[in-house]
């Protein structure tokens, strides 16, 4: 008994496969010949208004010498499996090239790698939350650093316990920039400026530009608050630290036990207060004041 599956961007995949060169075959009506399929139905494929049955799976990762669990990466990962850069995925398909570039952006393989051997893995950020609006308390994130891509951006996502922000972060002179969308819904972006770290841990101290909800279920605001990052450590570090076992999702463990709401008046470790006294909202004269929320 036959099943199907939903392949995310299988039209783009698909189109990817055919400028590829991994096959002989290298057009739409070689792919209806050799897939036995009418072009009607290969169109609702590509379109992803019907989906893929297991058997024409099968046929298709032979034919482009695709394992089958590959197809499910997002399109740019499965672009690269293919020697086929996130640049020429945007150019074949018209598909949304992700990150923002800049003339001051470091993109030196080297420094990239550098940078990435001190940050890679699981941080906590601490900011005061600028949607909870009735009382004072500061959210708990978890940031995770995950790779370099190809064109040397770090891809990275944030945590809230609520939403998931995915994108990438970049070091210019003397400071790292985060810039991360929130997934599914797509209405808002953050902006995270940092130092460079300097130190083992790494530490990172900052400000986060963001949207403030909080108020009602439609309406938000711009919003500015200090941050810190208090460094975890990498996936092996988390493994032992938590007594997790080789099959055990560690990203899955640290998203349901990272984030969270506290309380700066409830007592905490030294470590902790500190961070609490860096990002402190306590405004005296002739400072500028530490978190902004645009209200009209």
């Amino acid at each position: 008994m036959s099943s199907s599956a939903t392949i995310p961007n299988l039209g783009e995949k698909i189109t990817l496969l055919l400028h590829s060169g991994r096959s002989e075959v290298q057009s739409e009506a070689a792919l209806l010949k050799e897939l036995k399929i009418g072009k009607d139905y290969l169109s609702r494929l590509k379109s992803g208004t019907r989906v893929i049955a297991d058997e024409k799976l099968q046929q298709l990762s032979e034919i482009f010498r695709i394992p089958p669990p590959d197809w499910y990466l997002p399109l740019a990962q499965f672009g690269e499996k293919i020697s086929i850069s996130r640049f020429q995925v945007a150019s074949i398909t018209g598909a949304h090239l992700p990150g923002i570039d800049f003339d001051s952006r470091n993109s030196d393989a080297r420094r990239i790698a550098s940078l990435f051997r001190i940050i890679e893995g699981y941080w906590e950020s601490y900011y005061y939350s600028v949607s909870k609006v009735g009382q004072i308390l500061v959210s708990r994130d978890l940031l995770v650093v995950q790779r370099v891509t190809p064109d040397n951006f770090i891809e990275c996502e944030i945590i809230d316990g609520s939403f998931t922000y995915t994108g990438w972060c970049f070091p210019i002179p003397n400071h790292l920039y985060f810039i991360l969308e929130k997934k599914d819904l797509l209405n808002e972006i953050i902006v995270y400026v940092t130092n460079l770290p300097e130190r083992q841990p790494p530490r990172l101290y900052g400000v986060i530009l963001c949207l403030s909800g909080g108020v009602d279920e439609v309406h938000s605001c711009p919003a500015a608050a200090k941050v810190a990052f208090r460094y975890l450590g990498n996936d092996d570090a988390m493994r032992r630290k938590h007594g997790l076992g080789p099959a055990e999702d560690v990203p899955a463990f640290m998203a349901q036990h990272v984030p969270t709401y506290i309380d700066p008046a409830e007592k905490h470790d030294v470590e902790t207060r500190e961070i609490l006294d860096v990002i402190s909202n306590i405004v005296v004269p002739g400072t500028i004041p530490s978190a902004l929320r645009v209200t009209k």
